[in-house]
C-alpha cells in the first residue's frame, strides 16, 4: 500500500516543484512505499536518456520504445541497490546501456539462428524452430553433431563469410561449399524438427 503522508508529500504540499526535489529524497520515498513517485524520476530523465541512447546505439523509434520501458522497469527493480549520495542519472544510464547491449545480443542471436535455419517455402514454418522453443544451446548442440565438413561451412556462413571467402578459406571449389551448406541445412532441419517434436511431447 502506498504511504499517504511521506516526507515527499509534505514537500509538495509546501509548494516545492517536482523538478526541484532531490533525487535521493524521491528515491527514499519510493523505497518507503510511495511507489508512484517513481514517475517523477521517469519524467525527469526520460527525454535526456532517450537522446543519449539514440545517439549511441542508433535504434529505431520502435526499438527505443521497448528499450526505454525495459530500462525504467529494470532500474525500478534495482532501486534498492542504488547508493545514496551518488548521482542517480549515471546509474540509470549504466542500466539502460546494459539493456541496449542485451537487446543487441538478442537481435544478433536471432539473426544468426535465421542464417543457420534451412530455407523453407512457408514463413510461418520457418519461424516454428526458433530460439524461444528450443534455445540457442540446444541448436548449438545440434550443429555440433553435423559432419565436420558441413559444420564448418555452416558456421562460417553464419559468421558472415561469402561463398567465395569460404571457398578460399577451406581450399575447396565454391560449388562444393554450396553443396555442403545445402546438406548441412537439410540435416539441421531434420535434427531440429525432431527436437521440436520432443519438446512438444513434454
Amino acid at each position: 500500500m502506498l504511504m499517504g503522508n511521506s516526507i515527499l508529500d509534505e514537500e509538495l504540499k509546501q509548494g516545492m516543484l517536482k523538478d526541484e526535489l532531490d533525487d535521493d529524497l524521491v528515491i527514499n520515498d519510493i523505497l518507503n512505499g510511495n511507489k508512484q513517485q517513481f514517475k517523477i524520476l521517469m519524467q525527469r530523465y526520460d527525454k535526456k536518456l532517450y537522446i543519449h541512447l539514440k545517439r549511441r546505439f542508433f535504434f529505431s523509434p520502435e526499438d527505443m520504445d521497448d528499450i526505454m520501458q525495459d530500462a525504467f522497469i529494470r532500474s525500478y527493480k534495482s532501486l534498492r541497490t542504488f547508493k545514496k549520495g551518488r548521482s542517480f542519472y549515471p546509474w540509470l544510464v549504466k542500466i539502460a546501456e546494459n539493456v541496449c547491449k542485451d537487446y543487441l545480443k538478442k537481435k544478433s542471436n536471432r539473426k544468426r539462428l535465421e542464417e543457420l535455419y534451412p530455407p523453407r517455402d512457408n514463413i510461418s514454418e520457418r519461424n516454428e524452430l526458433n530460439d524461444e522453443i528450443l534455445g540457442l544451446e540446444t541448436i548449438t548442440e545440434a550443429i555440433k553433431k553435423l559432419p565436420q565438413n558441413q559444420r564448418e561451412v555452416l558456421i562460417l556462413r553464419a559468421e558472415g563469410y561469402s561463398y567465395a571467402e569460404i571457398s578460399e578459406k577451406l581450399d575447396v571449389p565454391q560449388g562444393t561449399v554450396m553443396s555442403r551448406l545445402n546438406r548441412a541445412r537439410i540435416s539441421l532441419q531434420e535434427k531440429l524438427a525432431y527436437l521440436k517434436m520432443q519438446v512438444g511431447e513434454k
